[in-house]
């Protein structure tokens, strides 16, 4: 399928129709202040009005999925943090070991067939415990992908990165079971399709 890179310029003059075309909108990791203060407050309400009312799904990794949940007022009020695409209170960090001083690490996630795979990990969050809706968990039991659906939309979010590319590796640590690209593929295809991956 087609693709289209676009930075917070483009995003932001980018109208509701424009946003409304796409299958899926992947917000990729980095800074969630930074995504929230780059991206209009405009741009910021078009996004969360493309998921919610016209069924465009959203795929976020790490600051993606920071920036995806949170609380706002309805109809033309914009969040104070983030897309708020998905309703839930702000997410909060997690923690490899509860050691605070980590930034990267590698970390195992469990799925709900038993699998546990190494993922990377760059100051990601918990993900929402949503109903029906836990793909995968860090070793503490709280969520590390979650999936929902938001209004029309589908929201798949992760707070570790599948999609991290062996470069990561090198700065997260070591990593036994290499590239973790088929979550990210299962995650965007989910989305994508608006269909449910398996829960806990």
């Amino acid at each position: 399928g087609s693709y289209q890179l676009s930075n917070s310029t483009q995003i932001n003059a980018m109208s509701l129709e424009q946003l409304s075309g796409f299958g899926v909108i992947i917000v990729p990791g980095g800074s969630g202040g930074t995504i929230t203060s780059n991206i209009s407050t405009d741009a910021r309400l078009r996004i969360r009005k493309a998921v919610r009312e016209y069924g465009v799904s959203y795929v976020g990794f790490c600051a993606g999925a920071w920036v995806a949940v949170g609380p706002e007022a309805e109809g033309t009020s914009v969040a104070s943090y983030g897309l708020a695409v998905a309703k839930g209170s702000v997410l909060g960090a997690y923690y490899p070991g509860g050691d605070t001083s980590l930034t990267a690490d590698v970390v195992p996630v469990s799925f709900p067939d038993g699998s546990i795979r190494q993922l990377v990990w760059w100051g990601g969050p918990y993900t929402p415990e949503w109903s029906n809706g836990v793909v995968a968990r860090y070793d503490n039991g709280k969520p590390a992908i979650s999936e929902t659906v938001s209004g029309k939309g589908y929201v798949v979010i992760s707070g570790p990165h599948p999609e991290a590319p062996q470069g990561w590796r090198s700065t997260a640590g070591t990593d036994a079971d290499g590239l973790d690209y088929d979550i990210a593929i299962d995650m965007i295809d989910a989305a994508l399709k608006h269909q449910p991956l398996p829960t806990f």
